[in-house]
């Protein structure tokens, strides 16, 4: 499921922000190459910019954090890494406050260095993980 965040929109280019999120059931040869699928829910902030020349798409560039796609799937120790995994959904997704407080789609405020996680979206959006 496609979440979308922002959309920048220029004169021969466009660049989508939006929350990617799915279920490892099947091999995803793109992103997970040789990686059996393991049933686990991940949910990662994405970004996509797409050039145009005229009418014809020139090319389109995917970005995303593979190290919290292998954390949630249970393939890399999240321990061994300084980034935050599931939280970086939840701050993409989240409204950041003058005073820097970021408050998630919920009302919930969200710490900066400790949470909260997310579980993969229902019906609806985001959820914070129970």
């Amino acid at each position: 499921m496609l979440t979308p965040i922002s959309r920048t929109v220029g004169a021969t280019q466009l660049v989508d922000e939006f929350l990617f999120s799915f279920t490892h059931t099947t091999e995803i040869d793109w992103m997970l190459p040789g990686i059996a699928p393991t049933g686990r829910c991940v949910v990662i902030p994405m970004v996509g910019v797409i050039k145009f020349r005229g009418a014809k798409l020139c090319h389109e560039h995917l970005y995303w954090d593979q190290a919290s796609v292998l954390v949630q799937i249970g393939l890399l120790d999240p321990k061994l890494l300084c980034g935050i995994g599931t939280q970086a959904a939840g701050r993409v997704a989240a409204v950041q406050h003058p005073d820097g407080s970021l408050e998630g789609k919920h009302g919930e405020v969200i710490d900066l260095l400790h949470g909260p996680t997310y579980a993969a979206p229902q019906p609806g959006g985001l959820r914070p993980a129970a």
